[in-house]
């Protein structure tokens, strides 16, 4: 018996309506931390800071992951977990010599006391924006940072990029040490500073996870 005109009007809704949902539905993405790319960048201050230089600090050892709802951006997310340890002193931007003794600043009390705040991590809490070109996006995420055992909420404006089952998310985000009780360390008698704020370049490469597909 062929179905009637109102059966076949109720099969296609539930068709389209589960072409909707699954169309709708959020997908899971895994940081590649091989891909991706994090460097802070610390500017010099002081009276003598013209003698100075800049450092540069590689970030390795971090893990994390994103949800990438395109239909509501709103409920997209970006959860990361950092290493303190995993913070390494750029050497070819050091003096000869020099990379080991700022390492070593770097990790200790002083700084990000590392045996003592073993990681950082960061988790939005509001993802806004816009579509940009066929397949990005122009965000602005908000959510807390925790470092050296403070947590602040911050916000920053990202470029995202979805293509072929990976996300690749760049930009900018600036943080001053002392809003996380950070000292910034000194060199040659103390004629020499680093400055308060950073500024940390990101390019964050994520790969769809299994269920997302």
């Amino acid at each position: 018996m062929k179905p009637g005109l109102s059966q076949l009007s109720l099969i296609l809704a539930l068709l389209l309506s589960s072409s909707r949902g699954s169309a709708a539905e959020p997908r899971i993405y895994q940081v590649d931390e091989d891909a991706s790319s994090m460097v802070v960048h610390v500017g010099k201050a002081g009276l003598f800071s013209f003698a100075g230089h800049n450092h540069d600090i590689k970030v390795t050892g971090f893990q994390g992951r994103v949800v990438a709802d395109a239909a509501a951006l709103e409920k997209s997310s970006v959860e990361l977990v950092f290493a303190s340890s995993g913070l390494r002193v750029v050497a070819s931007k050091e003096p000869a010599g020099d990379a080991p003794k700022v390492q070593e600043a770097m990790e200790g009390a002083k700084c990000l006391d590392v045996s003592r705040y073993p990681e950082i991590q960061f988790h939005s809490t509001k993802v806004a924006g816009k579509p940009g070109n066929q397949s990005g996006y122009d965000l602005t995420i908000t959510g807390e940072l925790e470092l050296h055992g403070v947590k602040r909420s911050l916000s920053f404006p990202a470029k995202v990029q979805i293509e072929n089952g990976h996300l690749t998310a760049s930009g900018e985000l600036p943080i001053k040490q002392k809003d996380y009780g950070i000292d910034p360390f000194s060199a040659a008698v103390g004629s020499v500073k680093v400055k308060n704020q950073l500024t940390i370049e990101f390019s964050i490469v994520a790969k769809a996870t299994a269920a997302s597909h």
